[in-house]
């Protein structure tokens, strides 16, 4: 992976919290000041997709793929992988999940000699990795063959997507839930891990569990590495709904 590259997860297992929210505002936030960013939608539920306007019923389109056929690519598993996928390079798939979200705004416009209110569509700036609801077979996949080491596979088709454009950021929205799937990501998220939280209690309930997670992985990619790597763990914890009011 490039070293100028920043890999991060936004990160909790409890819903509701904001992680996607805060993964679309960061990635807009980071496009206005010029840097390059992919977000990567790594939840079966598909709410960042959604969430700008990428359906995440991917199987009506036959015009783009998402990361369900990246990590099809990425097991090579006869049983599992596709037959349209196997035959894809890893650039031709690339050019097919990576896309470009856009939102519609309105704009003043000449229109037969009358100004008028026009809608167009405009970027937000950033890539986007869209998601899909089949994402969840690759998490019973894992679970069921692969074990812990599969914990890596993300990471690894990250690092290929690196080869292919180097952006200055990857953030990764995560699923609700400590599963493999967000194992994978919280692995694959070199420059740390953000976790969003509401405070009641229920939501912060959930965070000292979560931190004791990320040092376990810390010590998988120390020992799967063999020391040649580490995680950086939290970068720090996004605190929302907070009214200072009260």
């Amino acid at each position: 992976m490039n070293k100028k590259t920043k890999v991060i997860a936004i990160v909790n297992q409890k819903g509701g919290v904001g992680k996607t929210t805060t993964t679309g505002n960061l990635g807009y936030a980071l496009a206005k000041q010029g840097k390059d960013v992919l977000l990567i939608d790594f939840d079966s539920q598909a709410s960042l997709s959604s969430y700008l306007n990428v359906d995440p019923n991917y199987s009506t389109h036959e015009d783009y793929f998402c990361i369900y056929e990246l990590l099809q690519k990425g097991l090579a598993d006869p049983d599992y992988i596709t037959e349209e996928v196997d035959r894809m390079t890893w650039e031709e798939l690339f050019e097919k999940c990576i896309c470009r979200p856009t939102y519609k705004t309105r704009e003043s416009k000449i229109v037969d000699g009358v100004r008028k209110g026009v809608d167009v569509d405009a970027e937000f700036g950033f890539d986007l990795l869209p998601s899909a609801l089949e994402l969840s077979d690759y998490d019973l996949y894992l679970s069921t063959h692969m074990g812990q080491y599969g914990g890596f596979k993300l990471k690894a088709i990250i690092d290929k997507i690196l080869e292919w454009h180097e952006y200055d950021y990857v953030l990764i929205d995560c699923s609700p839930y400590l599963g493999v799937l967000t194992i994978n990501a919280i692995v694959a998220a070199t420059a740390g891990v953000v976790i969003p939280t509401n405070l009641d209690l229920m939501s912060t309930w959930g965070v000292k569990a979560l931190i004791e997670q990320i040092v376990n992985v810390q010590e998988l990619v120390l020992n799967v590495s063999k020391g040649r790597e580490a995680h950086m763990g939290v970068i720090g914890i996004v605190l929302n709904l907070y009214r200072g009011d009260r």
